[in-house]
């Protein structure tokens, strides 16, 4: 991002009032941008989940990770999920950006055995 230099300009009649006028130099920074998950929760089935991290500013998303692995998620749990995003006009890129937690919830249903069967199915009722 430029520097940007302001320097005043005094209009009108100036005889009432003394005017001192210094130039500064100001830095303009790229605004940070954030991540966030747009799919939590979901539900165990057995398959690696994926969180949709989106970028606050439109970014391309980079290495998510899980609880700090880049590792798909399985198991019914807490997922504490960091991304990075891509530099974008008048943003900044960041990496290891918090973007939430990614829930995969435990499936439900009920099952139902009789204990001491022979050639047991679990089946969902």
């Amino acid at each position: 991002m430029p520097d940007l230099t302001i320097s005043p300009v005094v209009i009108g009649d100036t005889s009432n009032f003394a005017v001192t006028s210094n130039n500064n130099t100001y830095t303009i920074n790229a605004a940070p941008q954030t991540a966030s998950i747009t799919n939590s929760p979901q539900v165990f089935d057995n398959t690696a989940k994926t969180a949709t991290v989106v970028c606050s500013q439109g970014g391309a998303v980079g290495d998510v990770r899980y609880n700090g692995s880049p590792t798909l998620p399985i198991t019914a749990n807490t997922y504490s999920v960091t991304a990075g995003c891509g530099a974008v006009p008048n943003c900044a890129a960041g990496d290891d950006l918090a973007a939430g937690n990614f829930v995969i919830v435990a499936a439900t249903g009920d099952h139902l055995w009789c204990y001491g069967s022979m050639d047991v199915l679990l089946d969902e009722v």
